[in-house]
């Protein structure tokens, strides 16, 4: 399993339906999940985002972004001098 770069934690890369991908943290939350997993079992899964109106009653993951204590925001890269 992958670590996040910037707060050591366990993370589970997904993709997206768009070809992007996306940490979410690696078990599935009761409450305040709003990603689901396609194919759960695969070693890089479809994800999607839930939105809040739509009905699912499937299992949902946190994106790593809300968890993070960084906050999801990149370290800035050094500007070639």
């Amino acid at each position: 399993m992958a670590t996040c770069a910037y707060c050591g934690q366990p993370i589970l890369w997904t993709t997206t339906p768009n070809g992007r991908r996306m940490p979410v943290d690696p078990r599935p939350v009761q409450f305040g999940g709003n990603v689901a997993l396609l194919d759960p079992g695969s070693p890089v899964p479809l994800s999607r985002v839930v939105g809040k109106a739509e009905e699912y009653d499937g299992p949902r993951w946190k994106a790593h972004f809300t968890s993070c204590p960084r906050g999801g925001k990149k370290a800035r890269r050094k500007r070639a001098a």
